[in-house]
């Protein structure tokens, strides 16, 4: 890089970090606020658990039948912290009490024929009343602790049935006549059906962070542009003794720089936010486990391509930010113009994160390939087959994207009408 572009970039560079909004909301916020979020639903998810087994029942026993005595004893070996039996009372009694409400969780409710119901082999219906004491998720999940409760104890009915029908039999082997052992290949190695689901969820957070950044991107290289043109510095910036096409890469390329770190941290906190979660519900060793896995899965070839991949669409957001920008008079309307550049790149990405390549016939799935911004989710998407091919195409596709979208902004820059340029559509005022 020449010198004078060098210095250039360093001067862009150190004027965008010391606005302390991009400082801020580019580099540190994204991952602050995933950081954050992650421990808080992390600490939800762990106290919602902990009140949820903390589940205390009232049972109203109105048929003191054998199964309903058999069911209040499946309660008690339970070891409730709470659990209160009641018989031949009225349950309108109970739900009409806040004394109880308040003491209690749900309600339990054993209706006379209970036990003949089921002696008789006809089903049998109990009622569960769950008091609401908050417009939270801990109310409604004791209801389903609750519920599982009882399943639980009407399998134990099926078991002692098929025990006494079938006393030579395996019960598991008549409950669960067919079991499944699922798993799937990779690149020739066998992963289980969940590990196999970690790695697709894992390798769309590689991409995840970087693309939402581009959003920032083009609103960063617009509002660099849109000050040059509010505080009439273009003119000056412009005489310096830089060729114009310098002043362009060097933009963009300082505004790539400062893309790439917020990509940086916003991958860092969509990974802490991942992490926490699944340490509060199944470890964070999986997560850490899994994510290496992926990483070797992916080998370097593959991972370089991703990088070149990220780099290109940075760096091609910019220059499009920096090019739409330049017909803003300024900030206001070259923050509005940069939506022209991300809608569609997130139109792109969506759809082909849902997209299967393999459906397709193979003039489509080259299409599919050279489409802008495509490179990052192609190259995901052919890691592990046989069409790798295709992330060659697109990383060349737009490579030529970026190097046609850096020629039309040198002749765009060497234009006077650059100092002059408006919006081409705006609202008449009445």
């Amino acid at each position: 890089m020449p010198s004078n572009i060098s210095i250039f970039v360093k001067k862009e560079i150190k004027d965008l970090l010391r606005d302390p909004k991009i400082l801020f909301s580019v580099i540190i916020l994204p991952a602050l606020i995933y950081i954050i979020l992650g421990q808080t639903v992390s600490f939800a998810i762990t106290k919602v658990a902990e009140e949820s087994g903390n589940v205390s029942l009232i049972v109203i026993d109105n048929d003191s039948g054998e199964w309903s005595k058999y069911f209040i004893s499946y309660l008690e070996s339970i070891g409730l912290p709470k659990l209160k039996i009641l018989s031949n009372m009225n349950p309108q009694d109970i739900i009409s009490s806040m004394e109880w409400q308040n003491d209690y969780d749900c309600l339990i409710v054993i209706p006379a024929g209970f036990s003949h119901n089921i002696t008789s082999g006809v089903q049998a219906k109990v009622e569960v009343v769950a008091f609401v004491k908050s417009l939270g998720l801990t109310s409604l999940t004791k209801l389903e602790i609750t519920n599982r409760l009882i399943s639980n104890f009407a399998n134990n009915i099926v078991v002692a049935y098929l025990k006494s029908a079938y006393p030579d039999r395996d019960i598991a082997s008549i409950l669960n006549p067919i079991v499944q052992e699922r798993e799937v290949i990779v690149k020739n190695q066998k992963y289980s059906e969940a590990f196999a689901y970690n790695l697709v969820n894992q390798s769309f957070l590689l991409v995840l962070g970087p693309i939402l950044v581009l959003s920032i991107v083009t609103s960063i290289a617009a509002t660099s542009m849109g000050v040059e043109k509010e505080e009439k510095t273009l003119e000056v910036l412009l005489s310096l003794p830089l060729k114009r096409s310098d002043v362009i890469l060097g933009k963009a390329i300082a505004t790539a720089v400062i893309s790439i770190l917020g990509a940086i941290s916003l991958s860092i906190g969509l990974f802490s936010y991942i992490g926490s979660i699944i340490s509060a519900a199944e470890g964070e060793a999986q997560l850490a486990g899994t994510f290496r896995m992926l990483i070797d899965l992916l080998g370097k070839a593959s991972l370089i391509k991703l990088s070149v991949g990220l780099i290109l669409c940075l760096l091609l957001g910019s220059i499009l930010g920096l090019i739409v920008a330049s017909f803003a008079s300024n900030v206001r309307e070259a923050q509005a113009l940069a939506n022209i550049v991300w809608m569609p790149v997130l139109i792109v990405f969506v759809m082909l994160l849902f997209l299967e390549l393999d459906a397709f016939s193979e003039a489509t799935r080259v299409l599919l390939s050279v489409l802008p911004f495509s490179a990052p989710i192609i190259v995901l998407k052919t890691a592990v087959s046989s069409s790798t091919y295709l992330s060659n195409i697109s990383i060349v596709a737009n490579l030529i994207y970026f190097v046609i979208a850096i020629w039309l902004s040198i002749k765009w820059f060497d234009s006077e009408r650059i100092l002059t340029a408006r919006p081409a559509l705006k609202l008449k005022r009445k």
